[in-house]
């Protein structure tokens, strides 16, 4: 079925069938879904809604429209998913007190940076760079607990191995990008966006890959 958007007056046909993510239990999504385990499904979950978000900043940019806002939401939504897999990942109860705490201050730091450090700045790139000093932190946090309890023979064969591995990778690569990007776009240096593209592919690749491995078959 396909849907019709109306923007500012105008219709648009988004080439995508509304079936696709129907997630149905008779569905092929539905399928693959109830093959995940709890923490992937929230993986599956994620990746949807940002493929969504990707879908309306992509409209609103076409017809000019402000889609930071879009932008600024997504950060919570990321953070929210790989607190909530990393929660449902630990054993300890210790790192998943540490999550709790990372929620909670990530909230209030974002409203602090919102009316206070970062008013002036639209780019929010104080919460980004929170945000990937605190998952760098949670995918450490994974790798001692994988060293004090070794239970897994074939690491490779993990979906939060490679999960951690990616995200790790990812932010560690980005924080540069985020800290200093006040002075990258002041300088018109576009071309350093680009490491943050081909990271950003890379991690889609561990997405895939994760949920390949993690399919209950």
């Amino acid at each position: 079925m396909q849907t019709c958007l109306t923007v500012n007056g105008n219709e648009y046909t988004p080439a995508f069938d509304i079936g696709m993510f129907d997630c149905s239990p008779n569905s092929y999504w539905g399928y693959i879904l109830q093959s995940l385990s709890f923490a992937l499904r929230i993986l599956f979950v994620y990746v949807i809604i940002t493929g969504l978000f990707e879908l309306a900043t992509s409209i609103m940019s076409t017809y000019h429209i402000n889609n930071l806002f879009l932008f600024h939401a997504h950060f919570f939504i990321e953070f929210l998913a790989i607190s909530a897999i990393f929660f449902f990942s630990y054993d300890s109860v210790f790192w998943r007190g540490v999550v709790g705490v990372f929620l909670v201050f990530f909230v209030i730091f974002s409203l602090l940076d919102q009316f206070y450090f970062d008013a002036w700045d639209p780019f929010k790139a104080n919460e980004r760079y929170a945000e990937g000093l605190m998952v760098i932190i949670l995918c450490v946090g994974y790798y001692i607990s994988l060293l004090r309890r070794p239970i897994h023979r074939y690491l490779e064969r993990q979906p939060m191995f490679w999960l951690a591995s990616g995200w790790i990778i990812y932010f560690a690569g980005t924080l540069y990008l985020f800290l200093f990007s006040k002075e990258l776009l002041a300088m018109n240096r576009f071309h350093f966006w680009q490491i943050h593209a081909i990271l950003n592919i890379g991690l889609n690749i561990i997405y895939v890959i994760s949920f390949v491995k993690g399919r209950r078959l």
